[in-house]
């Protein structure tokens, strides 16, 4: 599936043949199963303990935490905001953060960060004339000091540059800036995490409101 698409998942795509059964065990521990009946595409379990959530199926797993308190549900948690929800991972296949190294990515950024004030249509050359040469520079500085080639060995390479490199071109934040992680990715099995839980919440709400309806 392409990255487009997974950005607009959500219940009207992938997930609207989807149904959610969801259980309590008690007042701590709740399990949420999300799928299609009689298929295992993209089919999702999550279970959440106290402030823990633990995520698994046919889109990677990964686990979340947040500080307990008594308002900390899965449907709490099906309204956070996508980076907020992917800042409590605490684990993934990818470590403890659900995010990989992609080398097309990386250029793509660093390319788009030097081309940035080339735009002469929404950069007045004479206003931004120290913006420019500046850029020039970074950019040439990077060229001459084997960035590109570095960086065509993965992240360990760019590591590497950056660490001799990346302070004398970029400045004392660095690392904040986007010369700092530029092919950092975030799984695009794992962004269908939150998007899920909001469709299986809000399937969940639905019935309930139609059980009541009728009762």
């Amino acid at each position: 599936m392409s990255e487009d698409k997974i950005d607009n998942a959500g219940e009207k795509d992938i997930f609207k043949d989807h149904v959610a059964k969801h259980e309590k065990h008690g007042e701590h521990l709740e399990t949420l199963e999300f799928k299609k009946p009689g298929s295992s595409n993209y089919a999702i379990w999550f279970v959440r303990h106290y402030g823990n959530l633990m995520v698994w199926g046919d889109c990677y797993e990964a686990t979340y935490q947040w500080s307990y308190d008594d308002e900390i549900c899965l449907e709490w948690m099906a309204k956070l905001n996508p980076d907020y929800f992917i800042g409590k991972c605490r684990a993934s296949p990818h470590g403890r953060k659900p995010y990989y190294w992609d080398n097309q990515t990386a250029k793509k950024e660093l390319h788009k960060y030097f081309d940035e004030y080339k735009d002469t249509e929404e950069y007045d050359p004479e206003e931004h004339e120290d913006d420019i040469k500046n850029r020039a520079e970074e950019e040439r500085k990077f060229k001459e000091t084997g960035g590109w080639e570095y960086l065509d060995e993965g992240k360990e390479g760019y590591t590497r540059w950056a660490y001799d490199h990346a302070y004398e071109i970029f400045g004392s934040d660095w690392y904040e800036h986007v010369s700092g992680d530029p092919g950092k990715m975030l799984d695009h099995c794992i962004k269908l995490h939150l998007p899920a839980l909001k469709a299986a919440v809000k399937q969940l709400k639905v019935n309930q409101v139609k059980t009541q309806e009728k009762t």
